[in-house]
């Protein structure tokens, strides 16, 4: 019999026998008290223990500057394999045909046209007016006035070697995530200006800014909700200026008809996917269309068609004929003002040149796995 039981103190399953219940009441020796209360702090302590903040994850983040996917691209645009697969090509490569997807147009979100658009069943989502013309008009000139535009510079890859190169779009009121892992001091900005941005941006709109919206339609449309991505801990920006304009264009055609490209690697998975989603906010009165490609390759396709493959993710201006030559003509969207373009940043994509004016839009992306609620960020 222990000390408790033979000095009288409640048995398990009396009203004051908890162990809890015991502590509270002074019933327990002292001896007893600190171990009963630490173990019912674990949780606590371990929370109080874990800070994460930009500078203590840089360093994780150079060490993974030579992981996988940078080794995969270096494997895929190295010369040897490229020589080896232009064999296969010549011998089975054939144009990519039209999957069948279609460009859907709604007055809202809804669950049933987002599963479409994230499982490949249409190619894009257009929601038009989601924005009203005064909030568009009021981001559009405080984004102009406001920022410092930089050249949204790609990666693209010299006989497997990576090298930075000029885009047809500037950015502006923050840093792209794919940017900010480039360097210490932009990873840190990026994640300690991720809050007050999204202030300034509301504050800015004088009105529902576009992005907050999108992520409480989202949450409450897709029944596994939505909500601003997270990296190690730390909450990523939402919300990004995306800024086109005639002397910002490649020569050549895609001067005319736009650079084609895509974002992600072009093989079609199911339940998986990164989309992105840009907010309108000024458009050219002519041109500035984008054109959707409704192709969906499947692993044998993508070897049929390695250098199309390699060319789409190169962003490569010099290659913009042999690209269209292998594509079906395209679907267009002409964007309006305050319209909202949901697309499968896996399939190929352009925006038609123009002579006059700008483009500007808002943009985020959205990670999509099946099961698992939509990630948004910038």
């Amino acid at each position: 019999m222990c000390a408790a039981t033979s000095a009288g103190y409640p048995r398990r399953g009396s009203p004051c026998g908890s162990p809890g219940a015991r502590v509270a009441a002074g019933m327990l020796p002292l001896s007893c008290r600190g171990r009963t209360l630490e173990s019912k702090m674990p949780f606590r302590r371990k929370i109080a223990q874990k800070e994460v903040s930009p500078e203590s994850l840089w360093a994780e983040v150079e060490r993974k500057s030579s992981s996988a996917p940078s080794r995969l691209n270096g494997l895929l645009f190295s010369s040897g394999l490229g020589t080896a697969m232009s064999i296969v090509e010549r011998a089975f490569g054939a144009p990519l045909r039209p999957d069948g997807t279609q460009i859907v147009t709604a007055e809202a979100l809804t669950k049933d046209l987002l599963a479409d658009l994230f499982e490949r069943r249409s190619c894009a989502l257009h929601i038009p007016g989601y924005c009203s013309k005064e909030v568009a008009a009021n981001l559009s000139s405080w984004i102009m006035e406001k920022s410092n535009l930089e050249n949204w510079k790609v990666n693209v890859f010299r006989d497997g070697t990576p090298e930075r190169a000029d885009s047809d779009v500037s950015y502006g009121i923050g840093i792209p995530f794919g940017h900010a892992v480039k360097s210490r001091a932009d990873f840190v900005r990026y994640f300690n200006e991720a809050a007050p941005l999204s202030r300034e941006i509301r504050a800015a709109a004088q009105g529902l800014a576009p992005l907050d919206r999108l992520r409480l339609d989202l949450d409450e449309a897709w029944p596994a909700g939505a909500r601003v991505a997270r990296y190690k801990g730390l909450r990523r920006g939402l919300g990004l200026a995306r800024v086109m304009t005639p002397g910002g264009l490649f020569e050549g055609i895609a001067k005319t008809e736009g650079m084609v490209h895509v974002d992600t690697l072009p093989l079609q998975t199911r339940g998986a996917g990164r989309f992105s989603a840009n907010v309108y906010l000024n458009v050219p009165e002519v041109g500035g269309e984008l054109a959707v490609y409704n192709v969906s390759p499947k692993s044998m396709e993508v070897l049929r068609n390695f250098s199309l493959m390699k060319h789409l993710m190169n962003f490569d201006p010099d290659a913009q004929e042999l690209i269209r030559s292998r594509l079906p003509p395209p679907l267009m969207i002409k964007p309006q003002v305050g319209d909202l373009i949901l697309i499968d940043t896996s399939r190929p994509h352009a925006v038609r040149g123009f002579t006059e004016g700008y483009r500007a839009t808002i943009q985020c992306w959205i990670d999509y796995q099946a099961e698992n609620g939509l990630a948004l960020y910038s």
